[in-house]
């Protein structure tokens, strides 16, 4: 390699500013990939979330809101029937991206009811959503306290948002989670997950 000299390509510099970044993630179809594919587009997720914040100024609250803001609106291009929907919350930043989208259905005149999953959100901008859906007119349940209640809440649902979990849930479920997702998959209702 030494031999061939200096090589002026540009891909090759380094350069000070970043404009533009491409991400390629290389994954498989094939036989029990799933830990191979989700570790790396976990990772990028994240870089492409802390490059957003970092570089372009753009805060969680607004990627939340960019978040919720187009599943809105593929919920709106389907006519999705929204008559009773359910969203399912977790605590961390996909549960802030159900609370953000139960504000939206809210005031589009769907009846929203939310599932806390695993209890109270647990960083700041999740809870501040959380904290406007309990001010509204929505419908808030917690999971540890009224699992039968939530059952039936699936069971006549017309939309399903899993909004519980993202790409970084690794811990094992609970068997009253297990339940949830199972009477969710089981339901009449569209579901959509929410990542």
């Amino acid at each position: 390699a030494g031999a061939a000299g200096s090589v002026d390509e540009p891909l090759l510099k380094t350069h000070l500013r970043e404009s533009k970044v491409l991400f390629i993630v290389i994954a498989s179809d094939r036989g029990l990939a799933g830990g191979f594919n989700i570790e790396p587009e976990r990772v990028v997720q994240r870089e492409i979330e802390k490059r957003a914040v970092n570089t372009m100024g753009i805060s969680f609250l607004d990627l939340t809101h960019k978040a919720a803001e187009s599943v809105f609106s593929v919920i709106q291009e389907r006519k999705l029937d929204t008559a009773r929907t359910v969203v399912l919350c977790g605590p961390g930043g996909n549960g802030g991206d159900g609370f953000a989208l139960s504000l939206l259905l809210d005031s589009s005149g769907a009846e929203v009811n939310v599932i806390l999953c695993s209890g109270l959100p647990k960083t700041e901008v999740p809870s501040a959503l959380f904290r406007k859906a309990v001010s509204s007119r929505i419908s808030v349940t917690s999971l540890e306290d009224h699992a039968p209640f939530v059952a039936s809440l699936l069971e006549s649902a017309t939309l399903i948002l899993d909004c519980a979990f993202g790409i970084g849930q690794t811990r094992e479920l609970s068997p009253e989670l297990r339940s949830v997702f199972r009477h969710a998959n089981e339901a009449e209702a569209f579901r959509i997950s929410v990542d």
